[in-house]
């Protein structure tokens, strides 16, 4: 299979990560993560990388970095090539560590940044590491969370804006971060960044449009996006399908019974938005979709044809479906 091409350019922030090949351990103690982040360290302090987070766990490992002049590739070939020669050298083995090429999100928004810089610090916890980021001894967190002793590599300056701002203050305090990294408010959209790692990049991403925007402007989007979409290639995942489905389902008790005539017959619009949203906000495949429904594949092909052309050319269509978005990326969006 031949290999994809990643999105890069210089300043272009990054979701990094690879794991052990088989899931197996490859940073085994405080060692051996110490000896990752110091090469890391050496990629900041030559100008291949920008670091603004991380988290080192056994089997894997999570980076937000930006790309320089050297590109993403380059730099981390460094890193990873060096620390498999160390781990090799210290443990008398041989052969590939890592199971293959590391996976790199380009990270376009500055409100999916955020989740996910929350998703990393709290990746130790979710594991049952540690109770808090801030302890986890492998981890941006702890450094963000106190005033004194932070490397000079850690680029700190866009993390600690966004924390001020979400606190509305005009400094940046460390006690703040030590709350928010804490705080398992807003972990709902882990679900996000995961279905975003398993489905890689899917072109420009639209959180910082949409996520203060009201229904009527999201609507807006989604026909502007119908008129230019070819009907088969899903979107980058903007909410998740459970909060889809949650937001479709109080939409249906709202509004009961509700139907579409695309050609002799009468439809059921709620399996055509389903499907469509699914598609065209969760970012969906056809097969997953089905998986998802319990509807054959054809029957949700159609469906997600069905919901492009209503969306272009149905108003109360396009309003309801926008409704229905906007309370999803509330649910995922939240804070609480």
């Amino acid at each position: 299979m031949p290999k994809t091409n990643r999105r890069d350019r210089p300043g272009a922030r990054h979701h990094v990560m690879n794991r052990g090949i088989a899931k197996r351990t490859c940073f085994p103690d405080l060692a051996a993560k110490r000896r990752f982040l110091g090469l890391l360290a050496c990629a900041a302090r030559r100008g291949d990388l920008i670091i603004e987070a991380y988290s080192i766990l056994d089997t894997h490992f999570h980076l937000m970095v930006r790309s320089t002049e050297v590109g993403l590739s380059k730099a981390m070939m460094r890193v990873l090539n060096a620390y498999v020669r160390y781990f090799n050298r210290r443990f008398r083995r041989d052969g590939s560590l890592f199971r293959g090429r590391f996976r790199s999100i380009l990270v376009d928004s500055i409100e999916y940044a955020i989740r996910l810089l929350r998703y990393i610090d709290r990746n130790p916890v979710v594991a049952r590491m540690c109770d808090h980021p801030v302890q986890y001894p492998a981890g941006s967190a702890r450094f963000y969370a106190r005033s004194s002793r932070r490397p000079l590599w850690l680029e700190r300056a866009a993390v600690e804006r966004w924390i001020t701002s979400i606190h509305r203050r005009r400094l940046f305090e460390p006690s703040d971060y030590a709350r928010w990294s804490g705080s398992a408010r807003g972990d709902g959209s882990r679900a996000l960044v995961e279905e975003r790692l398993r489905c890689g990049n899917r072109g420009d991403d639209p959180l910082d449009e949409l996520a203060r925007q009201p229904a009527g402007q999201v609507a807006a989007w989604m026909r502007r996006k119908a008129a230019l979409a070819d009907g088969t290639a899903p979107w980058t995942p903007i909410t998740t399908a459970a909060d889809l489905d949650a937001a479709l389902d109080e939409a249906r008790q709202q509004r009961g019974e509700y139907t579409l005539q695309p050609g002799r017959k009468r439809v059921d619009a709620w399996a055509i938005l389903q499907a469509g949203l699914l598609s065209t906000a969760a970012g969906l495949r056809g097969l997953d979709i089905a998986r998802h429904t319990g509807r054959a594949a054809g029957t949700v092909s159609r469906r997600v044809r069905l919901h492009r052309d209503a969306l272009r050319e149905d108003e109360t269509y396009a309003s309801i479906a926008g409704r229905i978005l906007r309370a999803a990326l509330d649910r995922t969006l939240a804070d609480d």
